[in-house]
């Protein structure tokens, strides 16, 4: 550091990360050097990506192949560091090379961090591989998805198309082998132009280190999906309420879609999205009887319905309830929101009363610094998702 002081550690991957001093009797005034010695396993054109914040520099056997500049910056270690740089060095299989990667001393902004990876030659397209493995099987299982490289904090996605050659392997697999099921690993929807040409998608959101348990569980009906969406699908990144006015402009960003959020957007704005809000199915089928609907808004309400399973197998359905209030201020542009849910399990030919009870707050608005119920009709609908409702009940204030 910028005191004379030195720390060595050893590393298990060419990436750090500090968000403090980098170890005891360190300033925040720090560099760093990473050194080593690889061998390559393949002969060819390597392909050599780094991210950074601030200025870096790799050797490899003594010679600059890359460096980022200390004011490159946007996408990548919360935006603070550079996108992904690239460059290619030609390397022996077999044959050690020097790594050397050189992080000037610069002071501590909050965070300091770098990763370097290498990327072997393509021998062969694996694009090709997939579809040719696809057509030899009865079946496939494509797991597909982000990582942190796409989704994190303090950034935001520039599109929801999944990243690389996503949708282009999926296109292709699904027309070598139609029984092309989708596992989409993800924490926020993608697009998904190739949705008519599978047989099934599975959003599983990050799961982590049991998804694979928890797949095949899934998969070979041990266990129900079950699960229900709880975000809507825009079918492309234009249709989403901020996407006119995103990026803010002269430091303000400016939320043109006021309350018309999430779903409530492709309701009003009458555009179809990929999926709903609450959109899930399950190995299952059920029958609802005619919902009732009983009390009053300031006193609470409730609702229910008599769900029965119609299949041979048990399954799960989820009776969900959105509540349309008029505007305080009497105008006519009521919104469609979210007021509850119940999830039920039934075995086969089971019938069950589900019951949901709404107060006063799911029919108020904030009018005059407080919660109020506005005066008019408040219409209380139930469906199995956003865009699949119908009415049940109207009530009077």
């Amino acid at each position: 550091d910028d005191t004379g002081a030195e720390y060595t550690s050893r590393l298990r991957r060419t990436a750090a990360f500090w968000q403090e001093e980098p170890a005891e009797g360190l300033t925040r005034t720090f560099g760093a050097r990473i050194t080593g010695r690889w061998t390559p396993d393949a002969d060819g054109t390597w392909t050599i990506g780094v991210r950074s914040i601030g200025e870096c520099i790799v050797r490899v056997d003594g010679e600059p192949v890359l460096s980022i500049a200390t004011d490159d910056r946007g996408g990548s270690f919360f935006d603070y560091g550079s996108p992904e740089r690239f460059a290619t060095v030609n390397l022996v299989a077999g044959r050690e090379v020097d790594i050397d990667i050189e992080y000037p001393l610069a002071p501590h902004p909050g965070i300091r961090a770098l990763s370097v990876g290498f990327r072997p030659p393509a021998t062969t397209d694996p694009v090709a591989d997939a579809v040719a493995a696809a057509a030899r099987a009865d079946r496939v299982l494509l797991v597909v998805g982000t990582d942190d490289d796409w989704e994190t904090e303090s950034e935001d996605r520039v599109d929801i198309a999944l990243p690389g050659r996503q949708d282009e392997l999926i296109a292709a697999v699904a027309a070598a082998n139609p029984n092309t099921v989708v596992v989409v690993n993800a924490g926020s929807p993608v697009a998904m132009p190739w949705l008519d040409s599978v047989a099934a998608v599975l959003q599983v959101w990050f799961p982590g280190g049991a998804i694979g348990a928890a797949l095949a569980d899934v998969l070979l009906g041990v266990h129900d999906p079950g699960g229900r969406l709880p975000i809507t699908f825009p079918r492309a990144l234009a249709d989403t309420p901020a996407a006119e006015h995103h990026p803010g402009r002269d430091g303000h960003a400016v939320y043109a879609e006021g309350r018309a959020i999430g779903h409530r957007w492709y309701l009003s704005q009458v555009i179809e999205p990929l999926f709903w809000f609450g959109h899930g199915l399950s190995y299952a089928t059920t029958d609802w009887s005619t919902p009732q609907v009983s009390g009053a808004p300031a006193a609470g309400v409730r609702v229910s319905v008599t769900v029965t399973n119609t299949s041979e197998r048990a399954g799960t359905d989820v009776v969900q309830v959105f509540v349309e209030s008029p505007e305080p201020d009497g105008s006519d542009t009521a919104l469609t929101r979210f007021a509850g849910s119940a999830k039920v399990d039934l075995t086969p030919g089971e019938s069950r009363v589900v019951t949901i009870d709404l107060d006063p707050r799911r029919f108020s608005a904030w009018s005059d610094g407080g919660w109020t119920i506005p005066a008019g009709v408040h219409r209380v609908l139930v469906g199995r998702s956003a865009g699949d409702t119908d009415l049940a009940g109207r009530l009077a204030v």
